[in-house]
């Protein structure tokens, strides 16, 4: 009876320490694939007619759509609630708000047994 008690427990143990692995390492693999181009396809850096335009700056509600459908396609449903955190703003001009040369997203959850909080930034910067 004892055995069956130990083994009982060993493997709710066993399914508890794979199941926060898995959440964890799902999150981490969601974090580290932002930097798979979904910010750089968010660039505006042409005109409408075509010119190449002075300042490089990030279409917020493009960026904003493409964050949100990548991290609902990558966290698995076992997973608890993720909250996605977006900020935006100009270095150069800071009056410009609505043409944010800097964007940064950031990832976190709250658990019983584990948190997860990490943040990615994105700067446009033209390469001559």
């Amino acid at each position: 009876m004892m055995n069956f008690l130990l083994g009982g427990l060993a493997l709710i143990f066993s399914l508890g320490m794979f199941n926060h692995t898995y959440i964890t390492s799902s999150l981490n693999r969601c974090f580290l694939g932002l930097y798979n181009g979904i910010a750089e396809s968010s660039l505006i850096a042409y005109s409408s007619s075509g010119s190449t335009m002075p300042l490089l700056y990030f279409d917020v509600s493009s960026f904003q759509k493409k964050v949100r459908e990548y991290v609902r396609g990558q966290i698995p449903f076992s997973t608890p609630t993720v909250y996605i955190t977006m900020d935006y703003w100009n270095l150069a001009y800071p009056e410009l708000k609505q043409q944010p040369d800097h964007v940064s997203v950031r990832l976190w959850t709250s658990g019983a047994f584990f948190d997860f909080d990490k943040t990615a930034v994105f700067t446009a910067i033209r390469l001559q």
